[in-house]
């Protein structure tokens, strides 16, 4: 497949700018194709900040393979501003699936891009803000982020976006019943080091094949 990483750039941002404005919409594509190149997984705001999680093309060794990527956007004058890109780690499915039940150690809330500090746009950028996307399993309905609640879409991925850090706390529930709580606050390098030791084998350190 011959692919233009300029113009895969250019419309992860104007996807990304698309669900800042209009959310998420009714139904999404599961397969990445020609019609297809970006497939929107879902957007969260928190006041004038939003962190895009996005299904598109990345470009590896042996060619362009599915990755998952995010898009940082900020409000600025009025407008919503997609000013950073990050991605590449392949999707736990592709065609995108209905979300896995829990695997072991009770481990319902799966970290795959960030923790990230974000600074913003511009010579003075404000105060910073957490971006993130996690992947939650079949058992989870909801997760509250701070005081917000947010909605759990059939393929689990959802981002997340925080003004204020003291809010970075991530709790998944089923049926009001707290599963899994993750505290965002305490950085990549810890996250992902426990997530590693509650599951050496899963995803995202070991790319999942099949049912």
């Amino acid at each position: 497949m011959q692919q233009d990483r300029a113009r895969l750039n250019e419309q992860l941002r104007d996807a990304s700018y698309l669900l800042a404005v209009q959310r998420l919409p009714g139904s999404i594509a599961r397969e990445l194709d020609d019609e297809n190149p970006v497939i929107p997984l879902g957007i969260d705001i928190d006041q004038d900040v939003a962190t895009a999680a996005l299904l598109s093309w990345s470009e590896q060794d042996s060619g362009y393979e599915p990755g998952l990527w995010t898009a940082s956007i900020k409000q600025q004058e009025g407008d919503w501003v997609p000013y950073g890109l990050a991605g590449g780690l392949p999707p736990s499915d592709h065609p995108l699936a209905d979300r896995r039940s829990c695997s072991r150690e009770g481990l319902h809330i799966r970290l795959y891009m960030g923790p990230n500090l974000e600074h913003g746009l511009g010579r003075r950028p404000g105060p910073a803000w957490l971006s993130a996307a996690l992947q939650v399993t079949a058992e989870v309905d909801s997760i509250r982020v701070g005081d917000r609640v947010l909605e759990v879409p059939f393929h689990g991925y959802v981002p997340i976006a925080v003004r204020n850090l003291e809010n970075a706390v991530v709790t998944a529930f089923s049926d009001g019943s707290q599963l899994d709580t993750l505290d965002l606050r305490r950085g990549a390098h810890d996250l992902y080091r426990e997530l590693r030791r509650r599951d050496p084998d899963g995803w995202p350190f070991k790319v999942r094949r099949g049912p």
